[in-house]
């Protein structure tokens, strides 16, 4: 479900009141079950204490307006939280500030025969975002902003190693790259969550 202006005003407002970054504002559900997901970011990563600290913010700001009318529900659950090492790149200037960093951009309509692209973020300009795909040819592409359905940081995240084998080149075959036991977390590493 999409914010109401008037709410994604008092969140941006709020969250720039505490000296954070807006990165994503989103309502997820429906009825009485919905809940309003903000996440906040700084240089050099966010913690819990700022998470906690913004989370107050939203909460007096919310409880202060006619929230019901603002989220479209009778009852919500706010959650505030970092972008996590993952975190979803929405704005021109993300692009920027993270050229260098390896992403995931998925298009809207395929290019070279894919959707999905991972590789090196080398910047952005006025027509779009610059990847060099992992893939080859290693070659820059130039994706257009009107063709980037969805784009994200995607950091190399350290294979789990089974306890008393050593890690071996071939150990974990059969198994995808990746791919979870059953049991696994599914946290991300560098997430931090405050909620009300």
């Amino acid at each position: 479900m999409n914010l109401t202006p008037s709410l994604a005003s008092l969140i941006e407002s709020v969250v720039a009141g505490e000296g954070l970054e807006l990165v994503l504002a989103e309502i997820k559900g429906q009825g009485k079950g919905q809940l309003l997901r903000v996440y906040v970011d700084q240089p050099g990563g966010v913690g819990l204490a700022e998470c906690e600290r913004a989370s107050r913010a939203l909460s007096a700001a919310l409880d202060g307006m006619d929230a019901a009318a603002a989220a479209g529900a009778a009852a919500y659950t706010l959650e505030v939280s970092s972008p996590g090492l993952d975190r979803p790149l929405r704005k021109p200037a993300d692009f920027e500030r993270f050229a260098g960093q390896r992403a995931a951009v998925r298009t809207r309509a395929p290019r070279q025969g894919s959707r999905s692209f991972i590789g090196i973020l080398e910047g952005q300009d006025t027509a779009g975002v610059r990847l060099r795909p992992e893939t080859a040819p290693p070659a820059s592409i130039s994706i257009a902003w009107e063709d980037i359905e969805q784009a994200r940081l995607a950091p190399l995240w350290p294979q789990p190693q089974r306890p008393g084998k050593p890690h071996a080149a071939g150990a974990g075959r059969g198994r995808r790259t990746g791919a979870r036991r059953p049991n696994e977390s599914r946290e991300r590493p560098g997430q931090a969550v405050a909620g009300r």
